[in-house]
């Protein structure tokens, strides 16, 4: 996905800590994807997310609602998160 976006054009930071994923990241510049290639990759868009939609009330609620519930158990802290 890297490469497909860096061909069209899309200015990337990728974000990790992991030294083996940072090289990985880096091996995008030593190929190009055909042209067929990209076409393939673009039609895999379904205008969706594959996570939830945000688009519906009851879904961001949910996740709100989710977000408040670990910020009062605490959990942030104990995995670090600054929510």
């Amino acid at each position: 996905m890297l490469r497909w976006n860096i061909q069209r054009g899309v200015m990337l930071i990728p974000k990790t800590t992991h030294l083996q994923r940072m090289e990985e990241n880096f091996n995008v510049f030593d190929f190009s994807l055909s042209e067929e290639d990209m076409a393939v990759i673009a039609a895999l868009d379904r205008n969706e997310s594959s996570f939830f939609s945000h688009q519906d009330p009851a879904m961001v609620e949910w996740f709100a609602q989710i977000v408040e519930e670990r910020k009062t158990r605490r959990d942030c802290i104990r995995e670090k998160k600054n929510w």
